[in-house]
């Protein structure tokens, strides 16, 4: 039988439309990497809808990948994704009602939290007021949080539940409120140290900030010596607060007590980070506030020791392992070791880390491009456009266990990380497209004041 030369050409079309569908190309058949995608389309668990309201029977896989964790990591790509807010929004759900969480910590500042865990807890207030009082960061101040904090306060609410939410923050980027409280609390326990911290000498008007840049370019304008004095100032309150526990407890309460010396705790942290910020390097700057949210992790957890912990922080945060990150408008971060690393050591397997990952977005400005050797870009292909897969469920040897136990890159907050996912997540949870979040109007409002 003769071929024509068109017939040739059709036949090896044809050959080719048939690799390219099939999800795997010769490249990837040769290295291995097909075989890797195989095993995500046969383990990836299909998410049906983000909406928090719906049934929880397509989330069941948590509750082999949590287990009996007492804290479980749920992270996010970006701090304005639509889809990934409203799906930990739902998740959170499921972790409360059908596997009995009920803390839930928050990537801002712990003296923040009061305002909010005071709404969830007793109903009173606004909640986009509250969220508005939270000091450092703009990014939960919208339309997504408002409609969890006000779930947490409706499941508080409810005579039926048993256990309380509660809710905390871990980061120290906005220390003002804890400085204030702690004098207050001076005023009312130790009232003739109290008439020694003026307002000035005590750093509040170094802390009064809409944001925490402008408290580092405080931090740079200041002499070394008022910084070595502030050093000095807050390790000597630190100490006095020891000394004179007893005496402090008998006039306030353990509890009161507990609460003001962890908040000092926090200045003293927020002051390092901001003095490595102008003395030091980025990446060291970072690790004080990596260690200091660990630091909060573990105080809410000894102070509420019958109680499981969901932490809300983005994938750098919550990734087991060392990352190496190019930012656009940050220095280039090599071997940054995240906040879950340092909590992994501490508790062990008692923590479970959840990254989240996507492929398309429709952000005015511009991410960097899916590369197709990116994880997102694996993830685009196997077939759903919302799933969760545990990691470790993988092989122990052969190309999907080498290629998940090397280094891969994913996109994050504008630009993209190197790690290795065995190490860094447990578990990951793919949206293939994000849009953005939705400020409330006291954000807009108090973002244009930045301008």
């Amino acid at each position: 039988m003769k071929f024509s030369n068109l017939t040739i050409s059709t036949f090896f079309s044809f050959i080719l439309i048939a690799i390219i569908v099939s999800g795997c190309t010769q490249k990837e058949v040769e290295n291995g990497t097909g075989s890797v995608l195989t095993w995500m389309k046969e383990h990836a668990r299909p998410i049906k809808t983000i909406d928090p309201n719906s049934s929880n029977e397509d989330l069941s896989p948590l509750i082999d990948i949590v287990g009996n964790a007492r804290v479980v990591c749920l992270g996010d790509s970006r701090h304005d994704a639509h889809e990934q807010y409203v799906l930990k929004h739902r998740i959170i759900r499921f972790l409360v009602e059908e596997m009995g969480f009920s803390l839930l910590a928050l990537e801002e500042s712990f003296p923040d939290s009061d305002v909010i865990n005071d709404f969830i807890l007793k109903g009173d207030g606004d909640p986009e007021d509250a969220l508005n009082k939270m000091g450092a960061w703009y990014i939960w101040n919208t339309e997504e949080i408002v409609a969890l904090v006000e779930w947490m306060r409706d499941y508080n609410g409810d005579p039926n539940t048993g256990r309380k939410i509660k809710f905390y923050g871990i980061d120290i980027t906005n220390p003002l409120p804890a400085l204030q409280s702690t004098l207050s609390y001076l005023e009312q326990v130790d009232k003739e140290y109290f008439v020694t911290m003026n307002g000035e000498r005590a750093g509040l008007d170094l802390f009064r900030a809409r944001f925490w840049g402008q408290i580092m370019q405080k931090y740079y304008s200041i002499p070394p010596r008022d910084v070595d004095s502030l050093t000095n100032l807050y390790d000597g309150m630190l100490s006095r607060f020891q000394n004179k526990r007893a005496e402090y407890i008998k006039n306030s309460s353990q509890q009161r007590f507990e609460w003001i010396n962890q908040q000092l705790v926090t200045v003293r942290q927020a002051h390092e980070l901001f003095t490595k910020g102008v003395r030091a390097t980025f990446q060291e700057a970072g690790d004080v506030r990596e260690k200091a949210m660990v630091d909060n992790i573990k105080w809410i957890l000894n102070h509420n020791t019958d109680r499981r912990l969901i932490v809300w922080a983005h994938n750098f945060h919550v990734a087991r392992d060392s990352l190496d990150l190019n930012i656009p408008n940050r220095p280039p971060t090599k071997g940054m070791v995240p906040m879950a690393h340092y909590l992994s050591n501490e508790i062990g397997e008692d923590v479970v880390t959840i990254g989240f990952s996507f492929y398309e977005s429709d952000y005015r400005e511009p991410l960097p491009p899916t590369q197709t050797d990116m994880i997102d870009a694996y993830f685009s292909r196997v077939g759903h456009s919302i799933f969760m897969i545990d990691l470790r469920s993988a092989p122990k040897d052969g190309p999907v266990y080498e290629w998940l136990n090397r280094k891969q890159k994913m996109r994050g907050e504008g630009g993209v990380a190197e790690f290795v996912p065995a190490n860094a997540y447990d578990a990951f949870i793919f949206i293939r497209k994000i849009t953005h979040t939705i400020p409330t109007q006291s954000a807009i409002l108090r973002f244009e004041t930045l301008q």
